[in-house]
């Protein structure tokens, strides 16, 4: 069909989350081809119910008839609970802090920063008044985890523009 439907008993995956296929009989076309597969190789989850996810990007109309079996292969979803996050942006050329966002303490005036425990995300927001107030043209920034043992990952870094 399309786009593709997948029947995944129990599947507890979440809209968007990243999942591969593999070992499926007869439609061997929507199979990841290596045992680590790529980041190409993975599908954003779109949750019909607990038992069904959708796969937008594929076309299966021409795949060859499903004769069985079959997994999906993801990363577990992390329980995010206890999580603190932080953000912090610095002056590309000093590396002098402009401003931190940070789940603990006083929220801050230039953004937000929020864990999301039910979708295991972090969300960082900026209104449009706080994105015009921001007094860069480019900087550095990071954003970190901190789990309740204080044991801190980082998630992403990269450059900011205004």
């Amino acid at each position: 069909s399309a786009p593709l439907r997948l029947t995944v008993p129990g599947h507890e995956l979440i809209d968007g989350w990243p999942f591969t296929v593999m070992s499926v009989k007869g439609m061997t076309q929507i199979n990841a081809r290596s045992a680590l597969p790529t980041a190409a190789e993975h599908y954003p989850a779109v949750v019909v119910d607990n038992n069904t996810l959708e796969v937008n990007e594929v076309n299966a109309i021409d795949y060859g008839i499903y004769t069985g079996g079959g997994v999906i292969r993801y990363w577990t979803i992390p329980d995010l609970g206890g999580f603190q996050a932080h953000f912090e942006v610095t002056d590309k050329r000093t590396k002098a802090s402009l401003f931190t966002l940070s789940t603990v303490g006083a929220p801050a005036t230039q953004g937000s920063i929020e864990v999301d425990v039910i979708t295991s995300s972090v969300k960082v927001t900026f209104s449009d008044e706080q994105s015009e107030a921001l007094n860069f043209k480019k900087a550095d920034y990071v954003l970190t985890l901190e789990s309740p043992t204080g044991v801190v990952d980082g998630l992403l870094y990269g450059t900011l523009a205004t």
